[in-house]
Formats: structure tokens, C-alpha cells, sequence
């Protein structure tokens, strides 16, 4: 077959070909994207060379509803790992200076990103040092290493070694000096944790928490090394009401199969790639499935074709190899297309680097996708039958299409109830935070101690200005994590079998702030400590605590107070407690730093609210005014005059907080980036979801278009024997209805499985409502019919006698 011959065939079944085209490369372009950002994560820390025998200890408090799942480890809790236990080999600390100020010459900012480290990180992990000795990098104090893109940018240079920069440490006052000993090359995208600045440790400002990562030998067994270590502490901790549990994590788990407190990063689910796996095979699958039933009704419609060039001479082989030419076009113009689509939907998706560093497996899944679309392509040839001329009539009573449309819509169905679910579930979770949809509010977190010490001036100065309608203070950030907990003493029952709570520090109008209502009591804590008063509580105590003699002066400064605690309903159950009211002016006490949190009364009880994030349940919570720990500022602000209410803060910050970077967002902000992936895959689902109804559409149109095709006589005859346009699109239809019902039932069951091991991931979840499934189903329904009456309406309004003039 020449090359006109081939175009004058693709032209003259222009409608199939172009079908075909759409179909496939949309097809092939979600599968590459998916399977690009799938394979990337799972290769999360995989290139680490001992990746195999790197584990992360982690902990469980051990102190049922209250208990703290981190994934960090209290330095009381590391004895020296190797000496202690031979089965390790070796073991590296990462401990966050939390929201640091970065000093460079006269550029200050804050970084999450800085982390002090044992000498030993090069041992455990595999970072590309451009420039200094890894073999004495962090073994003195105040050395850094720097990564190559935070080098570039403030020095124009790699070459570094030996300049100063300035770290502080949110919980400092005075930053300190470090001179850089080393250039780091950018971590890697697929890496669980990601540092720019990564120093040796200083006592001064070290945190007692930290990420503790062990190297294990080549035969020893995870399992092995984490009963060692459960029995060490079970020794060490019999004494006490509980000990820690024990958690060793396989590194290359971390990133899909590890929700911690205190997570380095947010890390993904291995459940919603599952979810996002099905969405791409759905449409794969819808794809070619149209491809075949078009091939299929394309060969039908040629049948005539086919046998008088058999009568000719013309074999089943080169029957094949002429139409094998003219679907290779198809499916080159297809991988061109698919290209094209892939190369603009990466970039904004974010998945060019990706794409280009799977460059290699991209030509394998090209290669495997032309094959699977030949197979497909030849298809129709596995059912020609050349003994019979009545092949069609034949073929369209079997109704082999009519089950790969039912499978086609009942795959488009379960992606519709997907898509449902999703946005269900995201509207439950904005509804259940606080003011998580008002945009009125700004939210600073992670202040520094000095700043923190100079709140009551920042919001006594920034109340002046109209625009700032409302400040307040708490411990942790919109969407954080409320770990800190502590033993309590309740009514005086200073029993040994002692239960912990977690705690919040709060502003005293944080109630007020959020509009959160008591269920009993008051959340009026009036009169509240100062910040001066705060400082000399926590001096007290650790003189205290270290046996120092204390100063006459300090203990006549110092006047006690009576503690006025809140509590949550979660937190009644938690004390065995049935009714709020009876809590009400019981004696309370958290055993821990009694001079900061002294013996009081329970004033009020409030409804859990969800202030944290929907990943794990809320917590029994005990809240109480503390400035000092407030960390992160709540600003509400005119909506009207949301420039004029930032500026209005960006001047009172400088002037209270010189040197400070002024960085802040709105509380909108804080729960999206924790919900970044979900929202990210929500949205790529919805897409798949509109594509995977649209093909179904697509193939439905073909296939009613060709079966009326084949019906033009019947319908003629049926209107010349008195039959109205009504009652021909219910005949036609009828059929079609059918088919999406059956696929309403096939579909369903397996939308609601699904989707309940997707809710899985969440603490807090929507409903599987029944109303979703149905809706689905409709839509899906409405779908199906406006495209078959459209074309039947057509077919339906012609002259019956175009039709039976040739009869």
C-alpha cells in the first residue's frame, strides 16, 4: 500500500481515526505522568547505598489516648546505641533547630531546614559532599555544611569553606557563630527529610528530641534489634508507670507508611497511590476498549471489502499487514500527541524533572504500549469469518460491544463516586477546624523566645490599628500537632498508677478568638500570668530541679498563683468523668514544673475542637494561659483591608523585632499545605474522573452511531407504519439504559470498598452516603442518554423514504 492509498483510507474514516487519536494519547499521557510520579515514590531513600540496613527509632509514650507517637527520641532514652547494644553498628542524630533565623552577611531569614548532627552522617547516609572532609566534618563545634543551592544564592559561589554565618535557634536569644566546613550537594527530591544547613552539635542550644537513625549490620534482623532495645528500657523504666515502646523504622518506609508526630516532612500514602493507580488504569482500560470496539465496528462496516478481496486472492496475512499499516499511523501519531500532553501537563504538575530522570523506562512503557494497542488493533481479526456474508447481523446480536460498554461505565461510575468522596471528605475536614475556611485570619508560627517575650507589646501596639480586629496566642500552629504531655493529679489523688494528658498553652482569649463555646463552666480565665512572672516560674523550677541554692531575691519576687485549667470533653472520658458540670472546680494539677503549672481547679470543659490536623484523632487536652509557650501569634484582621492590616503588622514587628524576619500566612494556608497531597491528588482524580467520562462518552457515540447506521431501514419503516420521533428514542434507548443500570450495580460495590480503605487514612471521616452512589449513577445515566437521543433524534428526523427508496 502506497503512502496516498494510506491517507486516502485514514481520511475516509477520518471520525474513527480521530477518536482513536484522542482517546489513546490522553490514555498514554496520564499513564507516563502517573506512573512517573508513582515510581518516584516509591524510590523515596532508596539511593542510599545501605538503605537495606538503615533504621529510624522512634517511640510510643505508651499512655493509652494520651499518648505520644513520635517520631523523634528523648536523649534520655539514647544510652550510647553501639556500646550498649553490639547488634548496631553505627547511628547518627538529626536534631532541628526548629524555625531558625539564618544570618548571611545582611540577609536574615527563617529556615525549618537546619539541623544539628552527629559526626557519623556520612557514615549512615549517602549525601554528596562537593567540598570538604566528610572524614572530620562536624566533629568540632560550630563547623556547618551548607547545600549548593543556599550557597549559589547568597555567595555566588561554592567556594565557601571558611565563611561565617549565624544560626538561632527558636528557642535562643543570641544566635551563635558557625564557620562552613562543607558544600552538600541539594538533597535529593526523593529524600524523606531535606537540610540546607546541617552543623555540629552545640550544648547551648541543642534539643533534647531527636531523629535517631541506627546502621545495622548486614544479618541482623530489624525485628531482633528493636526487642533488644524494648528490653533494655523495660528494665530501665520498671519502676515507672509506663515505658516507651520501641518502633524501628525500615528507612525506605518512612515516606508511605509513616504518620508520626514531629514528621521531618508531610510525608505521602501508600493508599492514595492505589487510589491514583486505579484512576490511570480506568482510563487506560476505557481507552482501549474503545479502541477495539472501533477497530472491531470499522471492520464490520469493510466487511463486504474484506471478503471480495479474499475472493481476489488476498490472504488473512496480508488483510493484517494492510490494516497493521494503517493503525502503526494511528498509534505514532498517538506516542507524538501523548508526548506533547505530557510535556505541558508535567510542568504543571511539577513533574518534569521526574519525567526527564525516567527518560529510560518512558522508552520501555512506550515500546509496551504499542504493543498492547496492536494486540488490540488485531483484535477483530480473532472473530472474521469469511464462509458467511451475514457477519454483522450476526456479530451485533452476540452484543460483544455491549459488555465492554457496560464495563466502560461502570468504571467511569466508580471514578465519579471517587471524586464524590474525595471533595466530600475535604469539605468535612475544612468544616471541623475552626475558622479553617475564614480568610480574615494571619497566622505567624515557630517565634523565637525573645519574640515570644515581647507578644503582650506586639499586640498591644498592633490593637491600635482598625484593621487588626483581634490577637491572640497558642502553642503549636493551625494544623500541628499537639504532643507535649505530662501526669496529672486530679481531686488530690496523688495515686502511683498515674495517667498523662496532653497539654496547650493558649492565649487568654483563645476561646473567644475561635468562637468556641464551654459545655460547662466558664472560658473566661481572667487575670492571666505575665511573661516575667512565666521566666522566674521556669527559673525556680530548674534551680529546683538541679539542687541550686536559691536566691533570697528570686523567692521574694516570686508569688504563686492558683492554676485555672480548661479541659476537653475527650478529656473528661479520659479522667472518668461522665458529666462536664461535675468537673467543675476539681483540683487539678500537672505533676511537672509545679512552680509554672501549680495546683488549681478545672474552670471550664469545651467541645473537642479540631485544632489540629484529621490525621489522628484529637487528644484528652488540658489548656491553659501560658505566654510564654505561645509560639504562634493569631492575628484577625478587617478582610476588607487585608494590605492595609499587613502592613499595619509588618511596621509593629520591625520595630518590636529588629533582625526578624516578618513571615507569616493565612490560616486558609496552614491546613492546605498539611492537606497539599490530598488536595494535589484530589485534583488530579477529578481530572481522571472527567476524562475517563468523556472516553466513555466518546465510545459510546461511536458505537450508537454505527449501530444506527445499521438501523436506518429499521427506523424508516417503523415511522412509515405510523411511529412518532418519542417513540423511536424510546425504543433505542431502552437498550442503553440497561446497560448503565447493570453497570450502576457492577460498579458500586467496589466504589464503596474502595473508597473505605481510602477514609482509612483519616481519623476524622465523611460518611460513604448513600446518596453519592446514586448520584453517580446518574450522572452517569444522563451521560448515556444525551448522547444516544442526540444522534437518535437525528437519525429519528429523517425522511423514512431516503431511507426505503432503494428497497
Amino acid at each position: 500500500m502506497n503512502i496516498n492509498i494510506l491517507i486516502r483510507r485514514i481520511n475516509k474514516n477520518r471520525k474513527w481515526f480521530g477518536l482513536n487519536v484522542l482517546g489513546l494519547s490522553v490514555a498514554f499521557a496520564c499513564t507516563l505522568m502517573v506512573y512517573s510520579y508513582v515510581r518516584n515514590e516509591l524510590s523515596y531513600d532508596k539511593f542510599h547505598s545501605k538503605a537495606d540496613r538503615i533504621s529510624r527509632l522512634t517511640i510510643n509514650t505508651n499512655t493509652g489516648k494520651s499518648s505520644m507517637i513520635d517520631a523523634r527520641i528523648w536523649e534520655g532514652w539514647l544510652p550510647n546505641l553501639s556500646e550498649t547494644f553490639p547488634q548496631i553498628q553505627d547511628y547518627v542524630r538529626l536534631s532541628s533547630f526548629r524555625n531558625a533565623i539564618v544570618t548571611i552577611d545582611e540577609h536574615s531569614f527563617y529556615s525549618k531546614k537546619v539541623f544539628s548532627v552527629d559526626s557519623t552522617f556520612f557514615n549512615i547516609f549517602d549525601f554528596e559532599l562537593i567540598s570538604g572532609d566528610e572524614k572530620t566534618l562536624f566533629k568540632h563545634p560550630q563547623q556547618v555544611a551548607v547545600t549548593q543551592s543556599i550557597a549559589e544564592k547568597y555567595f555566588g559561589t561554592t567556594e565557601v569553606i571558611g565563611k561565617q554565618i549565624k544560626l538561632l535557634h527558636q528557642k535562643e536569644e543570641l544566635a551563635d557563630d558557625y564557620t562552613i566546613k562543607g558544600v552538600i550537594k541539594d538533597f535529593p527530591g526523593n529524600s524523606h527529610f531535606k537540610a540546607d544547613f546541617l552543623c555540629s552539635f552545640n550544648l547551648k542550644n541543642r534539643d533534647t528530641w531527636s531523629y535517631s537513625y541506627l546502621l545495622l549490620p548486614p544479618n541482623i534482623k530489624r525485628q531482633e534489634v528493636q526487642d533488644s532495645i524494648q528490653s533494655y528500657w523495660d528494665k530501665q523504666y520498671a519502676e515507672y508507670d509506663y515505658s516507651p515502646i520501641a518502633n524501628l523504622q525500615a528507612l525506605t518506609d518512612i515516606h508511605l507508611h509513616s504518620h508520626k508526630s514531629r514528621e521531618l516532612e508531610h510525608n505521602g500514602n501508600v493508599n492514595n497511590l492505589y487510589l491514583l493507580i486505579s484512576a490511570t488504569l480506568i482510563i487506560l482500560i476505557i481507552a482501549l476498549i474503545n479502541f477495539a470496539n472501533l477497530n472491531y465496528v470499522q471492520f464490520l462496516s469493510e466487511q463486504k471489502n474484506y471478503i471480495v478481496k479474499t475472493v481476489y486472492g488476498a490472504n488473512r496475512l496480508k488483510l493484517a499487514k494492510e490494516f497493521l499499516r494503517e493503525i502503526f499511523v494511528l498509534i505514532i501519531v498517538v506516542i507524538v500527541i501523548g508526548y506533547i500532553l505530557v510535556y505541558y501537563l508535567s510542568n504543571i504538575f511539577g513533574f518534569n524533572t521526574i519525567i526527564l530522570a525516567l527518560r529510560n523506562e518512558i522508552v520501555t512503557i512506550t515500546f509496551v504500549f504499542l504493543l498492547i494497542a496492536i494486540v488490540f488493533a488485531v483484535l477483530p481479526f480473532m472473530y472474521r469469518k469469511t464462509n458467511t456474508i451475514f457477519l454483522v447481523s450476526h456479530s451485533l446480536k452476540k452484543g460483544l460491544y455491549k459488555t465492554f460498554l457496560v464495563l466502560q461505565f461502570a468504571l467511569s461510575i466508580i471514578a465519579i463516586v471517587s471524586t464524590l468522596f474525595l471533595q466530600k471528605q475535604i469539605n468535612h475536614i475544612n468544616k471541623l477546624h475552626p475558622n479553617a475556611k475564614n480568610a480574615d485570619i494571619i497566622v505567624i508560627p515557630n517565634n523565637p523566645e525573645h519574640v515570644v517575650a515581647k507578644y503582650e507589646t506586639l499586640k498591644e501596639q498592633v490593637l491600635k490599628h482598625p484593621e487588626i480586629l483581634q490577637v491572640s496566642a497558642v502553642m503549636e500552629e493551625p494544623a500541628g500537632v499537639v504532643c507535649d504531655n505530662f501526669p496529672y493529679i486530679l481531686g488530690g489523688d496523688n495515686s502511683e498508677d498515674r495517667k498523662t494528658i496532653n497539654i496547650m498553652a493558649i492565649d487568654s482569649n483563645f476561646f473567644s478568638f475561635f468562637d468556641i463555646k464551654p459545655i460547662a463552666g466558664t472560658i473566661n480565665l481572667g487575670t492571666t500570668t505575665t511573661i516575667e512572672w512565666e521566666q522566674k516560674a521556669i527559673q525556680l523550677w530548674q534551680m529546683k530541679n538541679n539542687n541550686q541554692e536559691i536566691p533570697l531575691e528570686l523567692k521574694e519576687e516570686f508569688t504563686p498563683v492558683r492554676g485555672k485549667y480548661i479541659v476537653n470533653k475527650m478529656a473528661l472520658e479520659h479522667m472518668g468523668i461522665k458529666n462536664p458540670q461535675d468537673a467543675i472546680g476539681k483540683s487539678f494539677q500537672l505533676d511537672f514544673m509545679g512552680e509554672m503549672f501549680p495546683q488549681g481547679e478545672i474552670i471550664g470543659v469545651v467541645n473537642d475542637f479540631h485544632y489540629t490536623n484529621m490525621y489522628v484523632k484529637e487528644k484528652p487536652l488540658v489548656m491553659v494561659a501560658r505566654k510564654i509557650f505561645s509560639h504562634c501569634f493569631l492575628f484577625r484582621i478587617n478582610e476588607n483591608n487585608k494590605s492595609g492590616a499587613i502592613d499595619a503588622l509588618k511596621t509593629e514587628w520591625k520595630k518590636l523585632n529588629p533582625g526578624v524576619p516578618f513571615q507569616y500566612e493565612f490560616i486558609t494556608d496552614s491546613y492546605q499545605k498539611v492537606y497539599k497531597k490530598e488536595y494535589e491528588q484530589m485534583r488530579l482524580i477529578m481530572i481522571f474522573a472527567l476524562i475517563s467520562i468523556l472516553l466513555s462518552a466518546m465510545g459510546l457515540f461511536a458505537m450508537v452511531s454505527f449501530t444506527l447506521n445499521m438501523k436506518v431501514k429499521e427506523i424508516g419503516i417503523r415511522k412509515v407504519n405510523g411511529a412518532n420521533i418519542s417513540e423511536i428514542l424510546f425504543k433505542l434507548n431502552k437498550d442503553f439504559v440497561k446497560l448503565v443500570v447493570t453497570a450502576f450495580i457492577v460498579a458500586s460495590p467496589i466504589a464503596y470498598y474502595a473508597m473505605q480503605k481510602w477514609l482509612q487514612n483519616f481519623a476524622y471521616k465523611t460518611t460513604l452516603s448513600w446518596w453519592v452512589f446514586v448520584l453517580a449513577g446518574v450522572i452517569a445515566l444522563i451521560i448515556a442518554l444525551l448522547t444516544v437521543s442526540w444522534q437518535t433524534w437525528r437519525a429519528a428526523r429523517r425522511n423514512p423514504v431516503e431511507a426505503l427508496r432503494y428497497e
